[in-house]
């Protein structure tokens, strides 16, 4: 994102580790890239839920005459200027 590289993410698998420290804290960091995106799951269902709730699905036909409203996007980028 932003022209970074997507860091890759390889899931720790459990082994015969030598090192007990090590293997604890592979175990402890994969248990909370879980919980985040447990986390991240359960808040953008929610987030959809409150949006799909004010949505109306609406179909029309070629030739229906519509009233579209365009004050909120409003183009700010280009400026009026007076010279």
């Amino acid at each position: 994102m932003y022209g970074q590289t997507l860091a890759i993410h390889i899931p720790y698998l459990a082994s015969d580790n030598k090192m007990e420290a090590v293997d604890r804290s592979l175990r402890a960091r994969e248990e909370c890239i879980n919980m985040l995106k447990y986390h991240l799951e359960r808040t953008q269902r929610r987030m959809k839920q409150w949006a799909d709730k004010s949505r109306v699905d609406r179909v029309f036909e070629v030739g229906d005459l519509v009233y579209v409203m365009l004050q909120p996007y409003r183009q700010h980028s280009v400026a009026l200027t007076t010279s």
